[in-house]
């Protein structure tokens, strides 16, 4: 029962960060870039000290935020299947399903006004969600193989 709830709770969490994918992908293109260009100013402004352009560092942070929100949508879609399957299924199950999302989500970015689709930006964005599933598969492995040593198997 400890496990289904989990892979239930992680199930939510999924869904809701979903809705935030989705959220992030319909703003028009003067808020997503407005948003974008605080943070970058926010967190990265004090890095045009030593050369670089606010207008490139705005260009990566755009990048980082495609792989970022789709990493932790990787980990929280792994956890929930891994309640479910067996480790490599679960693997399977979320490469599979955030390949879709990556599709989906850049898709839905057409809607919003001054916005496209990227085939670069579908890649950015599996690759951060496929890299958080692989490495939480290789983490539920490794705590698997430890609490085995230890008498306690429940991976």
């Amino acid at each position: 029962m400890r496990k289904r709830n989990r892979g239930i709770a992680f199930g939510a969490l999924a869904l809701l960060w979903i809705v935030l994918l989705f959220y992030l992908s319909g703003m028009d293109s003067t808020s997503s870039g407005s948003l974008s260009l605080w943070v970058t100013q926010r967190f990265f402004g004090w890095m045009t000290r030593f050369g670089l352009s606010l207008a490139a560092l705005h260009a990566f942070v755009r990048k980082l935020a495609h792989f970022g929100v789709f990493f932790v949508e990787g980990f929280f879609v792994f956890e929930a299947f891994s309640a479910f399957l067996s480790r490599g299924k679960a693997l399977f199950m979320s490469l599979l399903l955030c390949a879709g999302l990556a599709v989906a989500n850049e898709l839905h970015q057409t809607t919003a006004v001054g916005r496209a689709c990227s085939p670069v930006d579908m890649l950015i964005d599996f690759s951060g969600s496929a890299i958080c599933a692989l490495i939480a598969c290789a983490g539920s492995a490794w705590i698997a193989k430890h609490r085995r040593g230890q008498g306690a198997d429940i991976a």
